[in-house]
């Protein structure tokens, strides 16, 4: 049975890719595409390439641990995208 960490690690982003086409995805701590947006409209996304131009990361391992203030973080990130909002790279 999977532990909570390799969960959190399937199903929260760890960044996002642009495509040429303006298709944002969203991928996974292991680069697997999760989510993506194109148009307003955001489905699962169900291919396992993705052709990106500009990609962004919303943390790095080497920099954060995953706390409580991470995984909230990414759930936000998450839902922002989700209901259309624009999302923003780490700082």
């Amino acid at each position: 049975m999977p532990t909570l960490a390799v969960i959190r690690r399937c199903t929260l982003p760890y960044g996002c890719w642009t495509c040429a086409d303006g298709r944002e995805v969203l991928f996974n701590r292991h680069y697997q595409p999760i989510w993506q947006r194109h148009h307003g409209v955001v489905t699962p996304a169900r291919s396992q390439w993705v052709d990106w131009v500009d990609p962004f990361h919303f943390y790095l391992d080497s920099d954060i641990r995953h706390t409580r203030r991470l995984h909230a973080r990414l759930t936000r990130i998450l839902d922002d995208f989700q209901h259309g909002l624009t999302i923003r790279p780490m700082k």
